[in-house]
């Protein structure tokens, strides 16, 4: 029973931590987009 409890324990410690992952990517692919969208960074001079 304890196993049982861990083991959901730790599914729920994954489900957190991969969510917190995919908000910090979003946000992340968010801001390299405006920056990309604006040609902020001035590498590309095409």
């Amino acid at each position: 029973m304890k196993f049982c409890y861990i083991y959901i324990s730790d599914l729920n410690l994954m489900i957190f931590q991969i969510g917190w992952a995919s908000l910090a990517a979003i946000f992340t692919f968010s801001i390299a987009m405006v920056v990309w969208g604006r040609n902020g960074d001035g590498s590309i001079d095409i």
